[in-house]
């Protein structure tokens, strides 16, 4: 046997058992925490056809390739409202008032984004609740 090969493969487990015996902490990254977040954030503009800017921010380095955003109807489902490809969309009040009524709103986006090595991956964001009843 080669013996750098065997130093090799020795280091690993003498610098983990080194580590833990000093009281170190080894960590390691879980999938999940791994996976990026990415937020959505729904403001007014107050204008008079009731628009609203809807946004969706990743973490650091992470540009979404696109982004759908539906409303939560619980068992019922989810209802598709729109979709975009850019960071930031508008959407009236009709369009984002998702429950009938005067019920509250919960509307989610499902983002899409690249990879480093060219896999896509879908990452749902916050849900935000609200009442997007028109001109309320």
């Amino acid at each position: 046997m080669n013996p750098i090969r065997a130093v090799k493969r020795v280091a690993g487990p003498v610098a983990l058992l080194a580590a833990l015996s000093l009281g170190l902490t080894v960590a390691t990254a879980s999938p999940a925490a791994a996976a990026p977040r990415c937020s959505l954030t729904v403001t007014s503009l107050h204008t008079y056809d009731q628009v609203y800017k809807v946004e969706v921010s990743c973490g650091p380095f992470l540009a979404p390739a696109e982004w759908h955003l539906y409303g939560d109807d619980g068992p019922y489902g989810n209802q598709y409202i729109l979709s975009s490809y850019q960071p930031v969309a508008y959407a009236d009040s009709g369009a984002m008032d998702e429950d009938d009524g005067f019920d509250t709103d919960e509307v989610f986006a499902t983002v899409v984004y690249r990879t480093t090595t060219g896999a896509y991956w879908t990452v749902r964001t916050n849900t935000v609740v609200a009442s997007f009843w028109p001109y309320s």
